[in-house]
């Protein structure tokens, strides 16, 4: 599966998988606007972020504003460190 990425005054979106590195630069995690998550990149999700983000449940769980900011920026850093 993956996580989707929208920025914002962006008709492109990103996709990004697990192992893969970031689709989106450092400066551009600041214009995210929205992301949505299933299967591995979801349980990643979950397993890293899940006390300190909103979990909706269900298989596919969409972020909006600043949620979508932290954990984009969290899933950046993780990008960055293998």
């Amino acid at each position: 599966m993956a996580l989707y990425i929208c920025l914002k005054d962006s008709k492109s979106s990103y996709e990004w998988h697990m192992g893969n590195s970031s689709p989106i630069s450092h400066e551009q995690v600041r214009d995210v606007v929205e992301i949505q998550a299933d299967g591995d990149e979801l349980e990643l999700i979950e397993d890293e972020m899940g006390d300190t983000v909103l979990m909706h449940g269900g298989r596919v769980v969409r972020w909006f504003g600043d949620d979508a900011r932290f954990i984009m920026g969290r899933i950046h850093q993780l990008c960055i460190k293998k």
